[in-house]
């Protein structure tokens, strides 16, 4: 009796000892489980938050582009640079009993002009959360009101005068000269950029000004910025 009394102890000790152990398992399974949840939670937390921080970052950085962009409009990407021009103008005005009277003026100097890029048409667009901005921008272009003759650069070579010229002829001649000299230059401008290779170099010029003008915002984050020219 005792025998069969101890061996149904032994059972129930076994019983009870594999009960707890299956149970612990259990419990280690499940809390393993609810840590890997609770910890895939916190991942997935910390990435929306972190998105919505980027996203945040994005609006941020094309705002302040765009602010200063609209604050400048046309900007200088190409400032007071200078070709050297040759030019003859000739001036005609009536004379005594219909004679007319001429002044040949030929000379040459420095034509001195600007280019610039109109940033408020630019288009400004983020992706990669917020790290990649890109900025079209229209090509940029001679600023015609910035074309003149640079002081103190003009050389006349030849004066030329017909007869009863007086002293007044002489310097509207002067003056014509000087105004046409700036009305050529303009048209040599248009015939030179009109060429593909000074148009392209005149974009690198544009596009090289404009990363220069962006890093100077001090944007927030690491952002990469590409710059195009809209064709």
């Amino acid at each position: 009796m005792l025998r069969k009394n101890a061996a149904y102890i032994k059972l129930l000790i076994g019983t009870t000892i594999g009960a707890l152990i299956i149970a612990s398992a259990m419990m280690f399974h499940h809390q393993n489980n609810k840590i890997g949840q609770l910890q895939d939670e916190l991942y997935l937390k910390q990435q929306n938050e972190q998105r919505a921080s980027d996203y945040y970052e994005s609006i941020l950085n094309m705002k302040t582009i765009e602010n200063k962009f609209n604050s400048l409009h046309e900007y200088p990407v190409l400032k007071d640079s200078t070709i050297e021009m040759e030019h003859t103008y000739d001036y005609t005005a009536d004379g005594r009993m219909g004679i007319k009277k001429h002044v040949e003026i030929a000379g040459y100097g420095k034509l001195q002009y600007s280019a610039v890029v109109n940033l408020s048409t630019a288009i400004i667009t983020s992706n990669n959360n917020g790290k990649d901005i890109t900025i079209q921008i229209e090509a940029p272009y001679i600023d015609m009101p910035s074309v003149k003759l640079q002081q103190n650069s003009l050389i006349i070579k030849d004066r030329d005068y017909s007869f009863f010229c007086n002293r007044n002829d002489s310097a509207q001649a002067q003056k014509l000269y000087m105004d046409s000299f700036v009305d050529g230059g303009i048209n040599r401008l248009t015939e030179l950029y009109g060429r593909k290779d000074k148009q392209n170099e005149l974009d690198r010029i544009a596009i090289s000004e404009v990363h220069s003008l962006v890093r100077a915002l001090n944007l927030n984050g690491n952002v990469n910025i590409h710059v195009e020219i809209i064709k």
